[in-house]
């Protein structure tokens, strides 16, 4: 599954040509834009061109921090992503999830042939919280050639406190903003229920029990 990236380049050249507009330059030349950033966005031209990958290059002095207060959050680098991919996009979509690069969705149901499938069985519920299975460096000392999915196999124990946690899919019919990386809040007449994949609803903290049944 791949989810809107809202990293986006600027340029309106193509990522690998030789020339860029002044405000590229400008951040190449301070070192916040890397050849590399712009050599990865070059490798998704195809996906940008069809639409299937939209970047989004937000600019502004955002803070960093952890919160669960909404004003706070938006004013991450993060929570104000997270605020404009909600406000441009949920017109356009059932489900948003809220997932970092290095986060996969690895679906166990064996009748599921995507994401979708699996989405689908929560569309009375506000949000889907889908608990992390936190991986170690599975015996390797220097970073394999492989992917990460493929790499990466020895997980920490089930009961790993690491595992409590959860990245979220938000049913936009729900009105939902994010109030922090992980948990949403609705602007809806009524209180929708925020589960995890069992239908259990998603608790305060780090208080769930992790379940990786879909």
């Amino acid at each position: 599954m791949e989810s809107p990236n809202l990293l986006s380049k600027t340029t309106s050249k193509a990522a690998g040509s030789s020339s860029y507009d002044s405000s590229i330059l400008e951040k190449i030349e301070s070192g916040f834009v890397t050849n590399q950033f712009l050599e990865e966005s070059h490798r998704h031209g195809e996906e940008i061109e069809s639409g299937f990958v939209t970047y989004k290059y937000f600019e502004g002095r955002h803070r960093r921090g952890f919160s669960h207060n909404y004003n706070h959050f938006k004013k991450t680098a993060q929570g104000y992503a997270y605020s404009e991919c909600l406000r441009e996009f949920k017109d356009s979509h059932t489900f948003i999830g809220f997932i970092d690069v290095d986060e996969f969705i690895s679906i166990q149901d064996p009748e599921a042939t995507s994401i979708n499938d699996v989405l689908s069985e929560y569309e009375d519920a506000g949000a889907v919280g889908f608990h992390w299975r936190i991986v170690g460096p599975s015996d390797h000392v220097k970073r394999p050639n492989a992917s990460v999915v493929t790499s990466y196999t020895y997980c920490l124990p089930r009961t790993h406190n690491l595992n409590r946690q959860f990245k979220t899919f938000v049913n936009t019919k729900f009105n939902p903003m994010m109030i922090s990386a992980h948990r949403p809040r609705f602007n809806y007449r009524s209180k929708p229920a925020f589960t995890n994949e069992r239908g259990n609803v998603i608790k305060p903290l780090m208080s769930n029990e992790p379940s990786w049944k879909k």
